[in-house]
């Protein structure tokens, strides 16, 4: 039988829908939970080879009810690794990372979200690094599937780079109820290498379709 495509729109409606749901799971987290999961995810992180080998690690700063960085990062930082974050350029989904060396150096940005200060900070390029690229999102499967948040902020970043991408290896941070059966996506959708939540470290096996 022939495989029946999936219109944009309905994608795009399903997308919405799942998105919904999930930041709505998300947000029933109580504050304890979220500060308990999310000490457990760094516990997990640290100990992957992809965190402990990365010269860079390019890691948003968790707003509102998503998986806690801000810990992670100053302790990224006191390992002395290299730390960027990410800087929203306009509304049309164009986003940058810059180098930190500490706290100090993010101010109140897009949607009040903390941003690298670009006047004290490094632009920085993903060429010809080993780079650990940690993802926030509303939901993710299992064959590396993703929802953001609608705005395509990492899938413009990282299908702009692409070339310069091969040694980037992109892991999601989720709580272990943001984990869907199924998602559908675009070809233009990048999908994550691997998720950590409060239960351990799920590393995605693609087949060739994926």
């Amino acid at each position: 039988m022939e495989k029946k495509e999936i219109s944009t729109e309905d994608i795009n409606t399903a997308k919405t829908q799942m998105r919904r749901e999930y930041l709505e799971i998300r947000n029933r987290l109580s504050k304890e939970d979220r500060q308990k999961a999310s000490r457990r995810i760094q516990g997990f992180l640290e100990e992957l080879p992809q965190y402990d080998n990365c010269q860079w690690l390019f890691c948003y700063v968790s707003y509102r009810s998503e998986v806690e960085t801000r810990e992670l990062l100053c302790r990224a930082l006191q390992q002395k690794k290299k730390v960027a974050v990410p800087k929203v350029i306009d509304h049309d989904g164009h986003m940058e990372f810059y180098q930190i060396h500490s706290r100090s150096d993010l101010l109140s940005g897009y949607q009040g979200i903390l941003e690298p200060d670009s006047h004290k900070c490094k632009l920085v390029h993903p060429g010809g690094q080993e780079i650990l690229m940690l993802l926030p999102g509303a939901a993710f499967d299992m064959a590396g599937g993703r929802v953001g948040y609608g705005g395509g902020y990492y899938d413009r970043y990282l299908n702009t780079y692409r070339k310069e991408c091969g040694n980037l290896v992109k892991f999601a941070l989720a709580y272990e109820c943001q984990i869907s059966k199924k998602i559908v996506t675009e070809p233009f959708d990048v999908r994550v290498d691997g998720i950590v939540t409060e239960n351990g470290v799920y590393i995605i096996k693609r087949n060739e379709e994926a």
